[in-house]
């Protein structure tokens, strides 16, 4: 835990952390910071995978942080899943958080983990064809929230 301290301590704040985790990913059609046109969701990831428990943890603990920011009644979800680097039928969910509003956090039961991960699944298909979704244009706006 103290390796994982020291990783986050390197960042100024979440926004900071954040952005090195999407430069991770080297390529900016497999990367998203955006909020959806009804500015009702906000997706922040990439579909690089890491093997390290440093930087999952260091992940999750920059996505928990998100829930500080929701209202009662909102909700979100952070997702560890390997879409890009597993065989087809061997990709899993690794962790899923749920996230409400403020402030609450949990790890997520391995049986909605499927249902946390499907509703990437068209997201991730766009993103991995190259194709910008209309609904999260443009794909990075990290730096004007």
């Amino acid at each position: 835990m103290a390796d994982c301290q020291a990783l986050l301590a390197r960042f100024p704040d979440n926004r900071a952390a954040l952005q090195a985790f999407l430069a991770s990913a080297q390529a900016e059609n497999i990367q998203i910071a955006a909020h959806d046109r009804t500015g009702r969701h906000f997706v922040a990831g990439s579909l690089a995978y890491s093997e390290s428990l440093y930087d999952l943890i260091a992940f999750l603990a920059v996505a928990r942080g998100a829930a500080d920011f929701l209202k009662p009644g909102d909700r979100g979800v952070a997702l560890i899943h390997d879409y890009l680097w597993a065989e087809e039928g061997e990709r899993e969910t690794v962790a899923a958080i749920a996230l409400a509003g403020p402030g609450k956090s949990g790890f997520m039961s391995s049986t909605d983990l499927d249902i946390a991960t499907e509703s990437f699944e068209a997201l991730v298909e766009a993103m991995l064809e190259g194709k910008d979704d209309p609904d999260f244009h443009p794909r990075n706006q990290l730096d004007r929230l």
